[in-house]
Formats: C-alpha cells, structure tokens, sequence
C-alpha cells in the first residue's frame, strides 16, 4: 500500500504511460500510424501542465465541420431546402475564402460565379483592346466598344459581387446584411 506521501506527488505524463503499459487488465493493441494521425488531439495523452501554461487547442474556422440547416445561427438561414453542408459563422475574411477550397452548400455558387468572372473578365479585355483593322472588322468602331464594353462591364460586376457575396457572406451578420441588399 502506498505511502501518504506518495499519493500527494502527482505522477508525471511519462510515469502514466509506463503504469498504463505495465497494467495488466489493459490490453495493448497495435494500431497502425495513419490511425494515430486521424484521432483529434484531444485524444492523446499529453505531458500535465498549469492551466496558465498550457495552450488552448485552437482549431482552424476552416477545418470546423459543417452544419445543418438547423444548427445555423438565424441570420445564415437562407434557405430551408438546403438541409445540411452549411459553412458554420467564420470570424476572418481569410477564414471564409480558403473555405472557397472545401465541399459545402455554397461550392457550386462560389466556383461558377468565379469562372464566369474570370471569363468574362479576359473576353472583355480581348475585346477593347483589339485593334480595329480591315482584317479584324468586329468591332467596327469605337460606338461599338463602348455598347459591348457596358454589357461585359455588367457581367464582370454582378459575377464579381455574386462570387464575393456567396463566399464571405458567412463572415458575420453585419456583413451578410451589406451583402443581401
């Protein structure tokens, strides 16, 4: 039986380990290394520390798992068809674009939006800046520049502000409610 004064030290991490491994109503199993890099963090059996000295376990606002149509805050519930895979609130702009990466609701808007952007962008651009020669009747003056540059300048615009709004629109209420206007 131990002493009193043994059972007031507090055992360090490594002495748990090795009490853990020489118990013998444990049993040990042999678990492979990529099963140990799945388990969370939290899991693992870490070196005791003051509360004051140890970091709190941070999680990355983009690693954070998806939600349900129920479990959003009010002000992200926007459609109630759409049940599950929404972006939970994010508190950084850089937050929400690298979500941009990840499969959720909002995939499909953010990349189509972006493309058609991002062409519309390079249409436009080889469009007015084309010489206008014999060769290359299309556009035949400048009134026509102007006349297809406004429509393209249009596209550009709405893909623009549709492609930032489905991605950052998650940010915050304040933000969301500028982007819905």
């Amino acid at each position: 039986m131990p002493d009193a004064d043994d059972r007031d030290i507090p055992k360090s991490s490594r002495e748990n380990i090795q009490e853990s491994l020489n118990d013998p109503a444990e049993e040990l199993e042999i678990v492979s290394p990529r099963a140990i890099e799945l388990v969370p963090s939290e899991r693992y059996l870490l070196p005791q520390c003051d509360k004051s000295e140890c970091p709190e376990p941070t999680r990355e606002p983009s690693a954070r798992k998806l939600l349900s149509h129920s479990e959003l805050p009010e002000w992200l519930r926007g459609n109630e068809f759409l049940s599950h895979f929404h972006r939970p609130p994010m508190p950084s702009f850089t937050s929400c674009f690298k979500s941009i990466f990840k499969i959720h609701s909002e995939t499909g808007n953010i990349w189509t939006h972006l493309i058609g952007f991002i062409i519309f962008i390079c249409i436009t651009s080889y469009m007015l800046l084309r010489p206008i020669t014999a060769y290359t009747p299309f556009p035949k003056d400048w009134q026509e520049k102007l006349i297809f540059g406004c429509f393209f300048a249009g596209a550009v615009l709405c893909l623009g502000i549709s492609w930032i709004f489905h991605t950052v629109y998650c940010h915050s209420k304040v933000v969301s409610k500028i982007f819905r206007r």
